[in-house]
């Protein structure tokens, strides 16, 4: 009985850690919290390439969203590594207006928008 209470104890333990790891995964992110780079900070915002990973991140955004302007580029991506990776990506119409959005792959591979596509720059240059 004593071993039941104790596994169920450390089950219930590690699911709360684990939500707890998702919720930091997916928190609003400010344009302070991408374009304040440090280095290669653990944890932190880095600039990044727009890798095969990025571009299913970005037709995933544009897939959902309604907006009479198509997609002409990335601009620039930074990612964060957390339980998967967030990218905050920067990205041109063929308007010539500039959009930003923050999407989250988990481990999986499953894409979320974190941060819902706005319009204007994270970092401005």
């Amino acid at each position: 009985m004593k071993l039941k209470t104790v596994s169920a104890c450390t089950l219930l333990v590690l699911l709360v850690g684990c939500h707890q790891q998702q919720d930091a995964a997916t928190q609003q992110t400010t344009s302070a919290d991408v374009c304040n780079t440090q280095g290669n900070m653990p944890g932190g915002w880095n600039k990044f390439d727009a890798t095969p990973d990025v571009q299913k991140a970005m037709a995933f955004v544009l897939n959902k969203m309604e907006n009479p302007s198509s997609f002409k580029q990335i601009l620039s991506v930074h990612a964060q590594i957390v339980s998967g990776v967030n990218y905050a990506i920067e990205f041109e119409l063929t308007d010539g207006s500039a959009w930003n959005t923050v999407v989250y792959r988990n481990l999986d591979g499953d894409y979320a928008i974190t941060q819902s596509p706005k319009q204007g720059r994270f970092c401005e240059q």
